[in-house]
C-alpha cells in the first residue's frame, strides 16, 4: 500500500515540477493546453493534465489527485494505470470536441472527475 502511495506522490511531484519548469523556459507551456476542433494541437489531449494555470489551481487539484489515485492503486494497480490513460484521452477528446472554441483548456480536473467514475 506504501508503494502505492508513492507512486502518486510522484505523479503529483510531476504536476508540480511541470508547474515551476514553466518559470524556467522562455515558452509558457501553459499554451500547450487543449484548443478544441484545432487539429494541429490534437496532441495536447496528452499534455494538458499535466499543465496548471497558477498555484491556486495545481494545489486543489493536487490534494485531490493525490488522494484518488493512492486509493485507486491500492486496488488494482494495473487497471489503474489503464483507467487513467483512457481518461485522459476521453476527457481531452471530449473536451476538444465539446469545449469552447479559441480557449485553452488545462489542468488534471478531467482525470480526477474521470477518476471518481473508475
Amino acid at each position: 500500500m506504501v508503494k502505492n502511495f508513492q507512486i502518486a506522490f510522484m505523479a503529483v511531484a510531476f504536476l508540480w515540477a511541470v508547474y515551476f519548469v514553466n518559470f524556467l523556459v522562455p515558452v509558457d507551456i501553459r499554451n500547450f493546453g487543449i484548443c478544441p476542433r484545432d487539429m494541429g494541437t490534437l496532441y495536447q489531449i496528452l499534455t494538458a493534465p499535466f499543465i496548471h494555470a497558477n498555484m491556486a489551481h495545481i494545489i486543489a487539484n493536487s490534494t485531490t489527485f493525490f488522494i484518488l489515485l493512492g486509493v485507486s492503486l491500492s486496488m488494482n494497480r494495473k487497471k489503474t494505470f489503464l483507467a487513467v490513460f483512457l481518461i485522459i484521452i476521453i476527457s481531452g477528446l471530449c473536451v476538444w470536441t465539446f469545449g469552447q472554441s479559441k480557449t485553452n483548456h488545462i489542468g488534471v480536473s478531467g482525470v480526477i472527475f474521470g477518476m471518481i467514475g473508475f
